[in-house]
């Protein structure tokens, strides 16, 4: 079978690797178990992105109900969006992760 070679911009990384986020997954759920206040990695901090998130999400000019508006994070990760989303009063969470060892249990709807 003939492979068609990646466009420069998208070269293979181990970010595309199943292997990569198991050991992240592994790496980060012994951390959380030593320390329960460590989160673990979180994506994208050096844009700040999930500020970026969160402002837009909670923003009055939205105008989300914290109490009743359901968040579903597809690909949670470490679940870092849905802890800031508690915080901020958000009671409605779920999560979806099909790396091994993440459950999607925070929150209820």
């Amino acid at each position: 079978m003939m492979t068609t070679p990646h466009p420069t911009h998208l070269t293979p990384s181990q970010l595309g690797t199943k292997d990569y986020w198991d050991k992240t997954y592994t790496h980060d759920l012994r951390n959380h178990a030593h320390n329960r206040a460590d989160i673990g990695t979180v994506w994208f901090s050096d844009s700040l992105a999930e500020e970026k998130i969160l402002e837009y999400l909670l923003s009055d000019e939205l105008g989300l109900d914290r109490e009743t508006t359901n968040f579903l994070d597809v690909g949670a990760g470490n679940g870092g969006l849905l802890f800031s989303l508690r915080r901020g009063g958000v009671r409605r969470r779920r999560e979806m992760e099909k790396a091994r060892g993440r459950r999607g249990s925070e929150g209820r709807w």
